[in-house]
């Protein structure tokens, strides 16, 4: 499965231990990327690159710094909803105002409204690339850069993507 979840309740619990165990069928490599999502509660989600390569992908083509490349990913809210946040129609009172908070190996951080996602209200796509031109990612920026198409600045562009954080207030 490649999903973990710590923290929560009895049954949380039970399907983190079922996780695990789906995961420990399938071999692993070591050095594994994996995305960690803190969900609003502080429960804890681990997504592993296996998972995440597993979604539905999309190419689109975007431009940064004046270099037009075709990016492939899936889309954010179909890494979120596998973490187990709806951002979708079920976006209501208290969590329309509930916020993504995107964190780089470096420290870096951008910030996205859920309620943008949602494509009933914002409709706005957001790729969790790990190709670029048909190549991996380089580098610097794996495992995985935050895409954001038609952005002036590509200041929410995040690269070497690690963390991400939901916040409601």
């Amino acid at each position: 499965m490649g999903t973990t979840r710590t923290g929560g309740n009895a049954l949380s619990k039970g399907l983190a231990a079922l996780g695990l165990a789906l995961t420990l069928a399938v071999p692993a490599q070591a050095d594994e990327a994996a995305l960690q999502v803190t969900l609003a509660d502080g429960q804890q989600v681990r997504l592993s690159g296996e998972a995440l390569a597993a979604l539905p992908r999309q190419r689109l083509e975007a431009t940064a710094h004046g270099v037009t490349q075709i990016f492939e990913g899936p889309d954010l809210r179909a890494v979120l909803t596998l973490a187990g946040i709806d951002a979708t129609e079920g976006l209501r009172g208290r969590a329309v105002a509930t916020v993504v908070i995107a964190e780089a190996g470096d420290g870096y951080r951008a910030a996205f409204a859920l309620a943008e996602l949602d494509p009933t209200i914002g409709g706005r796509i957001v790729l969790v690339a790990d190709r670029a031109d048909g190549e991996a990612l380089p580098e610097a920026m794996r495992p995985w850069r935050l895409v954001v198409p038609g952005e002036g600045r590509p200041t929410r562009w995040v690269w070497n993507l690690e963390r991400l954080r939901v916040v409601t207030p």
